[in-house]
């Protein structure tokens, strides 16, 4: 998975792109993003690392249209995600037209 994270202490920059996530219980992101952004209401299921027990934890959130949750989740999982996403992401630079 590509981590845009790896070694950089202030990731809290504006999203340059995005891309429609696909949950699925057995594959990862390909990459990590800065935010998930719900574009139709559900349940978001994911996966992050749980530095306190060392162990990947599974956690569900409703989420409504709209609205940005800034996590960087290794998976989106397919069971129990109702809604759709879009991960958020730094991107490269645009040229200008």
């Amino acid at each position: 998975m590509k981590d845009d994270f790896l070694g950089n202490q202030n990731p809290l920059h504006p999203a340059r792109q995005h891309y429609r996530i696909v949950p699925n219980d057995n594959t990862n992101l390909p990459t990590r993003p800065i935010a998930i952004l719900c574009v139709a209401t559900g349940d978001l299921a994911y996966r992050m690392w749980d530095p306190v027990n060392a162990a990947w934890l599974n956690q569900t959130l409703a989420m409504t249209v709209g609205q940005i949750l800034e996590i960087q989740p290794r998976r989106v999982l397919l069971t129990g995600t109702t809604g759709t996403f879009n991960a958020l992401l730094w991107g490269d630079e645009e040229e200008e037209a």
